[in-house]
């Protein structure tokens, strides 16, 4: 590389100058070995684990957890769909690797979860009458 490229933490290629940088590319961002697929594992695990709404009942822990992924999935989805354009933007048009783009999707996911039961708990008793 030369004095005006450096490669990046996220294993992104960055160009520029004068303290402006620049995506260049997303070079060997492909699940290669069985740390990062572990790693991808976990993160889908941590995703239902942050959306698992329990109960008493099995079939109502179920039932729930699932409701809960269907009611968030559009906004996690969205919200996915604007980081991938974003990223893809800043690279000069190259396309984000598929493990990557659900990697982004169950964290997106993990922090939607997480605040949608903090919002889902604490507002427990607080309606009018109760």
């Amino acid at each position: 590389m030369d004095d005006g490229e450096k490669k990046g933490e996220g294993k992104l290629l960055l160009s520029g100058q004068d303290g402006i940088w620049k995506i260049k590319g997303l070079k060997g961002v492909h699940m290669q070995g069985v740390k990062e697929k572990v790693s991808f594992y976990l993160t889908a695990a941590g995703y239902l684990l942050f959306n698992l709404r329990p109960s008493a009942d099995l079939a109502v822990t179920v039932q729930s957890t699932l409701w809960q992924i269907l009611q968030t999935a559009p906004y996690v989805a969205g919200a996915t769909w604007f980081v991938i354009a974003l990223l893809q933007y800043m690279s000069d048009g190259e396309k984000v690797p598929w493990e990557r783009r659900f990697r982004l999707f169950f964290t997106i996911g993990i922090f939607a979860g997480l605040v949608y039961a903090i919002i889902e708990y604490t507002a427990t008793g607080t309606a009018a009458g109760q």
